[in-house]
C-alpha cells in the first residue's frame, strides 16, 4: 500500500530542506518544525526523493540537504550500497541459520517417529 500526502504537507517539508551539505537540517529539527513524527518525515522524504535529490547523513550530526553537486550525490549513493551490502549479508546468515534450524528439526521429527 502506497502512502499519499497532502501536496502542501510535501511543499511545506521541502522549503525547510536546504540545499548544501553546510546548511542541513537535523531530523529533530524538521519534527519540530511540522510536529509530524520522524517516521512521517522520513515517509515523505522517500516520496520527495522521486523528484529531489535529497541526502541524509547519520553521522557527524546527521542532517538532510538538498544536493547541489554531484560529489555529494555519488557519495551518497556509495553509502547506500555498502548498507545494503550489509543488510545482504545479514539476510544471507539469518537464511543460513534458519536452514539449519529446519535441517535439525527435521531430524528430531524423523527420529520421533522412527523411535
Amino acid at each position: 500500500m502506497q502512502k499519499r500526502f497532502k501536496d502542501n504537507d510535501l511543499d511545506l517539508l521541502l522549503n525547510l530542506i536546504p540545499e548544501g551539505k553546510e546548511h542541513s537540517i537535523q531530523g529533530r529539527d524538521l519534527m519540530a518544525l511540522t510536529g509530524w513524527s520522524f517516521r512521517q518525515i522520513k515517509d515523505m522524504i522517500k516520496e520527495l526523493r522521486k523528484t529531489t535529490p535529497i541526502i541524509s547523513k547519520v553521522d557527524g550530526g546527521g542532517g538532510y540537504w538538498i544536493a547541489t553537486k554531484q560529489e555529494e550525490i555519488e557519495e551518497f549513493i556509495f553509502k547506500m550500497q555498502q548498507v545494503i551490502n550489509t543488510h545482504l549479508s545479514v539476510l544471507s546468515y539469518m537464511e543460513s541459520h534458519l536452514e539449519l534450524l529446519k535441517s535439525f528439526e527435521e531430524n528430531i521429527v524423523n527420529y520421533e517417529t522412527n523411535v
